[in-house]
């Protein structure tokens, strides 16, 4: 039996636009959320006379990533001027050990958040979406 996963690395590739996106390789280390919601879901179908499901249909599409990061004096990737340039993007995981490895293509930046607490915490939500994962 393995050994559970208690940290991975996530990667982002930024590739350079006309508009002035600016190209970038880093790996992401001031998140403290990461959550992928997949929106290539299967459904079940019915058809008359047929008792049960008559097959599945698998849905197209990408889906979603949420992440939390703290806020810096000069970030190490600037997500508001990514959304703006309409910056296409690449974001890989890969867990310790040689572990699970996943890469989220065509990803552009859906909407930057802001958030402050009484405890001097400044955290930005950014929220991207991707066309596929591999």
């Amino acid at each position: 039996m393995g050994e559970p996963i208690s940290n991975s690395k996530i990667y982002l590739d930024a590739s350079a636009t006309p508009g002035g996106g600016v190209a970038a390789s880093l790996w992401l280390q001031r998140l403290t959320s990461f959550k992928a919601n997949d929106a290539q879901s299967a459904e079940g179908k019915k058809a008359i006379g047929v008792g049960g499901f008559a097959g599945y249909i698998y849905k197209n599409g990408g889906g979603t990533i949420a992440i939390t990061e703290l806020r810096q004096d000069k970030p190490q990737f600037d997500w508001r001027k990514a959304r703006k340039k309409r910056q296409l993007m690449q974001i890989t995981t890969q867990d310790e050990n040689g572990g699970v490895r996943e890469k989220f293509l065509r990803v552009v930046v859906s909407k930057v958040d802001k958030s402050m607490d009484d405890e001097g915490n400044h955290t930005d939500e950014i929220e991207l979406i991707y066309g596929e994962s591999v």
